[in-house]
């Protein structure tokens, strides 16, 4: 079944939505705190998938309120929500605060906007991605790290670039993941 664009926008919603979790690490709580935070919501979110994937009648509750947000090989994998919230949690064990802070924002707002770009105006298709939605990541890449970076202006410049290769480029791990940790 393919998200329709009302489907698709509800998912980028949900995906915008965990933006909360960067502005509170910068802007609320230490290290320890979103390490609790994120590793709960990780925790959650992993016996979610669990009891989706391997419990029948929590399949049938799931795929009855979320099931049209769901990709095709979403049904028998894990969700992209599931791996952004574990790449939340990784990228804040394993970065420093304020790389951490830049590479989530970058990685939730440019994925998010990119898809939405895409689907409604995109026309140039490269590795199953829109060049529309590519420039939107970028774009919005570029200017979180102008608006929210005390790196120098090439670091996140760079990084921006990376971000948005890594997203567009086709890789079997999910780029929920792979954006944030390689970018």
């Amino acid at each position: 079944m393919k998200t329709d664009l009302n489907n698709e926008v509800r998912r980028k919603l949900i995906h915008l939505s965990a933006l909360v979790l960067p502005i509170s690490y910068m802007v609320c709580f230490d290290i320890t705190v979103m390490l609790i935070i994120s590793g709960t919501l990780t925790a959650i979110a992993l016996v979610i998938e669990w009891l989706r994937l391997k419990f029948s009648p929590f399949t049938r509750f799931f795929r009855k309120y979320f099931g049209a947000m769901l990709r095709p090989d979403e049904n028998h994998s894990i969700t992209a929500a599931a791996w952004m919230i574990i790449s939340v949690f990784i990228s804040i064990l394993i970065f420093q605060k304020s790389v951490a802070f830049l590479i989530l924002i970058c990685f939730i707002a440019g994925d998010g906007i990119a898809s939405l770009i895409g689907r409604r105006f995109g026309k140039i298709l490269f590795f199953k991605k829109t060049a529309e939605g590519s420039a939107a990541c970028l774009l919005t890449c570029l200017i979180s790290g102008f608006l929210f970076s005390d790196m120098s202006a090439w670091i996140w410049i760079a990084g921006a670039f990376v971000v948005t290769a890594v997203e567009v480029l086709p890789m079997k791990i999910n780029d929920n993941i792979s954006v944030p940790l390689i970018g």
